[in-house]
């Protein structure tokens, strides 16, 4: 009788604690999708607890004002950022009237008649002041891709034409440097489906770094499955280097020209556009990998 009794026990036990185990899961699973709802939303609803258990209770009590505590938190670094961002934008264009005013003035004197230290020294003048200009330029353009501002559309290109532009825009600067690019396109026609300005400034930011680091070499290859490589070797690259490329404010040692942000800066625009920038080495030969959406067609 007594053992009866005891496995009745047992089997009441065992039903209210798989009741209770029952109870506590639909809680849980409700505290779940109301902490979900609560950050994807701005709401601030509190959570609440079917539930009448005290320890579930305080535990709930204690997630709700965690979560507010978190939301205070991010909306002040929210209006922290977006005044931080708008300040560089405003201060990025009181710094150009200024800038304008002292390249014309540079310009002017340029014109007089000066002794070789003093057109020495106003050459060094124009230097500093277009490298004041380039930074502030670069603080802006930083500032709109990290920030809100909608994309332009989405347009249907020709990577070969859009390429070819790019590149011979910056022959000039190709060959203040030295360099002879070794430019290699394939014969098919690669149709993208790209930001063309977002693309550009991709293009520009590779081409820049590469005009400032390369030992004197640059490639270009557009391939037949509408891959760009950019390709150059360099002073000096190792494995650590090459993981902190896309790094914000990142340059390498031996050249502290840039800003640091003009890949990071890259690779941001091309994820915009749905594509992937990368990098790879082989000794110090660098080669970095540009992919763009194509179209369903490709090649043309």
């Amino acid at each position: 009788m007594s053992g009866w009794i005891a496995a009745a026990m047992a089997a009441v036990l065992a039903a209210v604690f798989g009741i209770r185990l029952a109870v506590m899961r639909r809680a849980l699973r409700d505290i779940t999708r109301q902490t979900e709802r609560f950050l994807e939303s701005d709401s601030n609803v509190t959570l609440s607890l079917s539930c009448g258990d005290r320890s579930l209770r305080r535990f709930v009590a204690q997630l709700d004002r965690l979560l507010r505590r978190l939301r205070r938190k991010y909306l002040q670094y929210s209006d922290g950022d977006r005044e931080l961002k708008n300040s560089i934008i405003n201060l990025s264009h009181d710094i150009r009237t200024p800038l304008t005013a002292v390249c014309g003035y540079l310009d002017l004197l340029q014109r007089e008649p000066l002794s070789d230290s003093a057109r020495d020294t106003v050459n060094i003048l124009r230097s500093r002041v277009e490298e004041l200009r380039r930074l502030s330029e670069s603080l802006f353009r930083y500032t709109l891709v990290y920030g809100d501002q909608p994309a332009e559309p989405v347009q249907t290109v020709c990577l070969n034409q859009q390429l070819t532009e790019l590149l011979l825009a910056f022959y000039g600067a190709f060959a203040e440097h030295g360099m002879t690019p070794d430019i290699v396109l394939c014969d098919e026609k690669i149709m993208a489906e790209i930001i063309p300005g977002d693309f550009n400034r991709v293009v520009s930011n590779l081409i820049t770094n590469a005009l400032r680091y390369s030992s004197g070499d640059f490639r270009a290859v557009l391939q037949s499955d509408g891959v760009i490589c950019f390709s150059n070797h360099t002073k000096t690259l190792d494995r650590v280097t090459l993981e902190r490329l896309f790094d914000r404010y990142y340059t390498v040692t031996y050249n502290r020209e840039g800003t640091g942000i003009g890949l990071s800066v890259a690779r941001i625009l091309t994820e915009r556009m749905g594509g992937t920038l990368t990098a790879d080495c082989e000794g110090t030969l660098l080669t970095f990998r540009l992919r763009v959406p194509l179209t369903p067609q490709g090649q043309v």
